[in-house]
């Protein structure tokens, strides 16, 4: 199950997702993570620029996010969410990082004030890493 404005999956499709994966960090002992970023003042965003340019920013946030590995979908209107099999606290804190790596990356690449106002709402809003360890 696919959003269709980010092309990456959904929250029905990261509810299923998260309940394999518990389960199997359940049965192996391994850590899972997971991060939350959720963009600040997005509403804000929209009403100023538009629906149209925040489902492209949206988009363009939605390929910044990390490795191959992990899972990525969006959450809600404005939240993305990733799940890291395998990854401790320390992992999930590096993963973290390299997001906002790319989003800075993109942010310096951009070229419209307006979008690199936005990738600057998407560097203060990773909001929480949480390690589930059976």
């Amino acid at each position: 199950m696919t959003d269709p404005l980010t092309l990456i999956p959904n929250r029905r499709e990261y509810d299923q997702h998260l309940l394999r994966e518990t389960a199997n960090a359940r049965r192996s002992g391994d850590h899972l993570s997971i991060l939350m970023l959720d963009i600040n003042c997005f509403k804000s965003f929209n009403d100023n620029y538009g629906h149209h340019k925040g489902g492209i920013a949206l988009a363009r946030i939605a390929t910044s996010l990390p490795r191959a590995t992990d899972f990525v979908a969006r959450f809600g209107g404005e939240e993305f969410v990733v799940i890291l099999p395998q990854t401790d606290k320390q992992g999930a804190i590096n993963v973290a990082n390299h997001i906002l790596a790319a989003v800075v990356k993109k942010r310096s690449s951009t070229n419209t004030l307006k979008q690199q106002r936005f990738l600057q709402l998407v560097l203060e809003s990773i909001q929480a890493a949480i390690i589930i360890k059976s």
